[in-house]
């Protein structure tokens, strides 16, 4: 439970970093790709976790 809790804590903050850096304006000055790849990224990292946790908790079973 608590590795769902840090994903889920890690999208928030992501989340939260987008929110202040649109709101705050361009101080930063990153590239659009750098965002799109940072949020791509997440996703990514979000969906390998559930697939992991999935896998692991419901192994493939053989019908014999």
């Amino acid at each position: 439970m608590s590795l769902l809790r840090l994903v889920a804590a890690q999208l928030f903050v992501a989340d939260a970093v987008f929110i202040a850096y649109a709101w705050a304006g361009r101080q930063w000055d990153l590239e659009p790709g750098v965002i799109q790849f940072w949020l791509g990224a997440t996703i990514v990292e979000l969906i390998g976790v559930a697939l992991v946790v999935t896998q692991y908790l419901f192994p493939k079973r053989d019908r014999d």
